[in-house]
C-alpha cells in the first residue's frame, strides 16, 4: 500500500504540468466563483521574507512557487 501511494504521488511529480494545469484549472472557477481574479504578487527588487521564484504568468508561478514544493514534501 505504502509502495502504491509512493509510485502514485511520483507518477504526480513527473507529471506535475498537467496535473498542476487541472488543479489551477480548478482553483480559477472556485475564484470567479466568489468574484476573485487570478494575479501575482509584486516582485521586488529584493526579497527577504518569502520565497522569490520567477514566473512570467500566474500559473508558472504559483506551480513553481506552491505546487511543485508540495509535491516535493510528499515525496
Amino acid at each position: 500500500m505504502i509502495d502504491n501511494i509512493r509510485s502514485e504521488t511520483q507518477r504526480l511529480r513527473d507529471d506535475i504540468g498537467l496535473e498542476f494545469q487541472r488543479w489551477y484549472v480548478e482553483a480559477k472557477q472556485l475564484a470567479s466563483y466568489i468574484g476573485t481574479e487570478e494575479e501575482m504578487p509584486r516582485a521586488p527588487s529584493v526579497q527577504c521574507n518569502r520565497s522569490s521564484v520567477p514566473g512570467d504568468t500566474p500559473f508558472l508561478y504559483y506551480k513553481r512557487l506552491i505546487g511543485i514544493p508540495f509535491i516535493d514534501i510528499l515525496l
